[in-house]
C-alpha cells in the first residue's frame, strides 16, 4: 500500500492551542471531551512520527498500517505552524510492538482547552462500541502514560526520542473486549489533575515481551475520551 507523505515540522504545543477539545453531552449529562491530536511514533524510527487525523487518509489496518497523509521530522529548521483543520477527526487508536518489545508503535493523544474551571472530576475513559474496524491480536494490554508538557523537548515534533525524556509515570493500564464483543463496554482509565492542554502516550505493555497489537477508529464518542460533572 502506498502513502504519500510530505515533510513538515509540527510543533506539539502550537497543535495543542490551535484546536479545542470538542464538548458532547452523555446520557447522565456529563461532559465530554475528544481528544485534538493523535500521532503515531516509533521505536524504530525514532525521528519520525505520523499525525493521524489528516483529512483524507488511507487505512489498511490488516497489514497494520496506520491512517495518514502527514510526516512529522524532526529538525534544525524552524517552520510556522498551518492553521488547524477543524479537530476531532476520526484516527485509529492504533498500539503494537513485535516479539521481545520491539518495533513498538505508540500513541501519543492531545485533549486542547480543557474546561479547568468547569466542575470535576476530570476523567479518563474509552468507550467501546462493537465497530468492524476493531482488530487486536496477542498481547492486547495497553499503559497509559501522562506526558510532561511543562518540560522542554515537547515542543519539538513529538517523535520517539522527543517524548521518550518527558513520559511521566504510568496512569493507568487497560484492555479492550475481545473481537467479536457484541456489548459496548464505558471503560475507566483514570481521574487526572485537569491542564488547560493535557498529553498521554499510550502503547503495549512492556512488562510482556508477547507481540500485540490493537486498533480501533476513534470517532464520534466512541474510543479516548475525557468526562467532567459527574
Amino acid at each position: 500500500m502506498h502513502i504519500s507523505l510530505t515533510t513538515t515540522l509540527p510543533l506539539l504545543s502550537a497543535l495543542l492551542t490551535l484546536t479545542t477539545a470538542k464538548q458532547s453531552t452523555d446520557a447522565n449529562g456529563c461532559s465530554t471531551f475528544e481528544p485534538t491530536s493523535a500521532y503515531q511514533i516509533y521505536s524504530s524510527l525514532p525521528d519520525l512520527s505520523i499525525d493521524l487525523t489528516i483529512p483524507n487518509y488511507n487505512s489498511n489496518l490488516t497489514n497494520s498500517t496506520t491512517n495518514s497523509t502527514r510526516l512529522s521530522r524532526r529538525s534544525a529548521a524552524k517552520d510556522h505552524p498551518r492553521p488547524r483543520r477543524s479537530a476531532h477527526i476520526p484516527f485509529t487508536f492504533y498500539v503494537s510492538q513485535d516479539a521481545d518489545n520491539t518495533n513498538a508503535q505508540d500513541l501519543i493523544v492531545g485533549f486542547a482547552n480543557l474546561p479547568c474551571s468547569g466542575p470535576g472530576p476530570f476523567s479518563f475513559e474509552f468507550n467501546f462500541v462493537p465497530q468492524s474496524a476493531y482488530l487486536t491480536s496477542g498481547q492486547g494490554q495497553i499503559n497509559m502514560f501522562r506526558v510532561d508538557t511543562a518540560e522542554a523537548g515537547v515542543g519539538d515534533a513529538p517523535t520517539w526520542n522527543s517524548i521518550g525524556p518527558v513520559t511521566g509515570s504510568l496512569v493507568g493500564t487497560f484492555e479492550l473486549p475481545t473481537v467479536g464483543s457484541d456489548e459496548p463496554v464505558l471503560l475507566y482509565l483514570n481521574q487526572l489533575v485537569c491542564q488547560k492542554e493535557l498529553v498521554l502516550r499510550f502503547g503495549i505493555t512492556r512488562y510482556s515481551s508477547e507481540k500485540g497489537s490493537v486498533a480501533y477508529m476513534n470517532a464520534g464518542g466512541m474510543g479516548l475520551r475525557e468526562r467532567n460533572g459527574c
